[in-house]
């Protein structure tokens, strides 16, 4: 049985119209080729679309968000005027424009003072009319100077928009009708955002120094819950945030000192450490006056003196006649000076001549000055009273001589050695009550499940962004290698004998048939392409049979054709 010689190459149609070649060729194809490339052609065309449509989609991101409509408008014609595309997000609330341009449209639309917004501060001020009342201006100059704090306050990052309401009294000339002026605050804070205590003291600071007069706790703090944010009754029971925010840091330092000691030595995984510390944030005052003993004179210090001296004698008065001898000085008149007084007198009196039945009498008073101190003490805010610590350590390794690692506990040397450098990290106070625990217990160690890599956020991340260009990539290839291609190569003449069946429930001679014609022309052909003749005919018949199974058959004459020129090229 003769070899069937099979040409596998791209048909050269005789034909001067391209379309008619492909519609030849069309016909030829099975009928689920056809069907296939009927519904292939839409889809694949559909999918390149979409493909391009995404690869070329622009990311937008928000410009501006929560504007008035009179911003809102002259944002979007300022827009318009710069040409920048922009789009508005489903609720209508923010305006869009492409991400490379947000930043640039920012700094455009600063430039021209969008958005504007409904705060208004001290300009409201440079545009008075002529015939102000006082009243008038007392007002305007309440709204810019609410104005001026709203812009502040809103300049926080938490911080979406706010609103501020003063209550400034009227001055008056009395003392006791002085009124103090008030302050509320209204915060509308972005989406899962907050304000720190620190935050809000710096509000409250912010707007109780904007006014004279105005104290830290005269100003009130809402969010837009409608929940107090400022602390209005700070003498009120239990601790306060800030006092146990004290008490934990108090004792996460604490904590920390303790692993930090014995981390380098069993490991960070093998010490696990709490502190508990017992704060005391009473406020005491106390006031202390001490009167010091005045017994010792020569330390004393006397603050007045008085003396009172009289006498009374027999000696009789002076009697005579008046005149210089009855009132003569004594024979020696000298002054007692100095010494004491009582001795003086009576040496006077005996000098004197005085009566031995004399007598005298001598009142002396000393005020001392009193010794006082006067302590004021007032005893520490938030003093440690008392702190406890557990510590528990895990077991050690140790590695036997055969090269096996074992857990082992630790020793009493070394529980003693761990018990010491605790109480040394935490400054240890036995006059306080300070407690430390320290325990040895192997750890449990639990196995972490692993997950697998199709269940992972990154994977699954990655699979999501890289499906859909893979996919539209392998329905084109499908598309290609399985219905162009096989639609593009040529008809060729195989051995009805021969090969597998080209259709199930079909015979390659009935296919060929129904391509090529009735069983004369097929026979022909394969004459022609075996031979390059035709048989038993004269050269007349055999030249007008090419002509007809050219014109009816023009792919494959041309073909062999081809085959010919290819084969004669290569013994050449």
């Amino acid at each position: 049985m003769a070899d069937t010689t099979v040409i596998e190459s791209t048909p050269v149609s005789t034909s001067s119209n391209p379309l008619g070649a492909i519609q030849e060729r069309f016909k030829a194809m099975p009928q689920k080729n056809k069907v296939a490339l009927m519904f292939g052609v839409p889809l694949l065309i559909g999918a390149l679309i979409s493909l391009f449509m995404w690869a070329n989609q622009v990311s937008y991101k928000v410009l501006f968000s929560g504007l008035n409509d009179k911003d809102g408008g002259e944002i979007v014609a300022a827009l318009e005027q710069m040409k920048v595309p922009y789009q508005f997000n489903s609720s209508g609330t923010a305006i869009l424009v492409p991400s490379e341009k947000v930043y640039d449209a920012r700094l455009s639309l600063a430039s021209k003072g969008l958005p504007k917004g409904n705060t208004h501060g001290f300009e409201t001020m440079d545009n008075q009319k002529l015939g102000t009342t006082q009243f008038q201006e007392q007002v305007n100059y309440q709204r810019a100077l609410e104005g001026e704090l709203v812009r502040s306050i809103e300049g926080l990052s938490a911080v979406r928009s706010a609103r501020v309401h003063l209550a400034i009294p009227k001055p008056s000339i009395f003392i006791r009708e002085k009124q103090k002026p008030t302050a509320s605050v209204m915060l509308t804070l972005h989406g899962g955002r907050t304000l720190s205590e620190s935050q809000v003291a710096g509000i409250v600071h912010l707007v109780s120094s904007s006014l004279p007069g105005m104290s830290p706790e005269s100003v009130s703090i809402v969010d837009q819950t409608g929940r107090l944010l400022t602390n209005g009754n700070k003498d009120m029971e239990g601790l306060n945030p800030t006092q146990l925010a004290y008490s934990n840091q108090i004792e996460s330092n604490l904590t920390s000192r303790i692993i930090d000691i014995l981390t380098p030595v069993f490991g960070a995984e093998n010490v696990k450490a709490t502190v508990t510390a017992d704060v005391d944030f009473s406020r005491s005052e106390r006031t202390d006056e001490i009167y010091k003993p005045n017994g010792d004179g020569a330390q004393s210090t006397i603050r007045s003196q008085q003396t009172s001296e009289s006498s009374d004698g027999s000696n009789a008065n002076p009697s005579g006649v008046p005149g210089t001898l009855s009132n003569q000085p004594p024979a020696d008149p000298k002054a007692p000076v100095g010494g004491n007084a009582q001795a003086n007198l009576q040496n006077g009196n005996a000098q004197s001549g005085g009566a031995q039945n004399s007598s005298s009498r001598k009142d002396s008073t000393v005020n001392y000055e009193v010794d006082k101190t006067v302590q004021y003490t007032k005893e520490q805010v938030g003093k440690v009273k008392r702190l406890s610590a557990a510590v528990v350590v895990n077991f050690k390794t140790v590695t036997d001589p055969k090269g096996n690692a074992k857990p082992v506990p630790l020793t009493q040397d070394e529980l003693a050695q761990i018990d010491e450098l605790v109480k040394q990290a935490i400054g240890f106070n036995t006059d306080r009550g300070d407690k430390v625990n320290v325990v040895i217990q192997q750890f449990t160690t639990e196995s972490v499940p692993t997950v697998p890599l199709w269940q992972q956020p990154e994977a699954l991340d990655m699979a999501k962004s890289l499906g859909l260009p893979l996919g539209i990539a392998l329905a084109a290839a499908v598309l290609v290698f399985g219905l162009f291609r096989p639609m593009l190569k040529p008809v060729t003449l195989e051995r009805l004998d021969e090969g597998p069946e080209l259709l199930p429930g079909q015979s390659n001679q009935a296919l060929l048939a129904s391509t090529v014609g009735n069983d004369n022309d097929i026979e022909l052909l394969e004459q022609l392409e075996r031979t390059g003749t035709l048989p038993g005919i004269t050269k007349e018949d055999k030249m007008e049979e090419l002509r007809r199974l050219a014109r009816e058959h023009p792919q494959i004459v041309a073909n062999i054709v081809k085959n010919w020129v290819n084969g004669e090229a290569a013994h050449g």
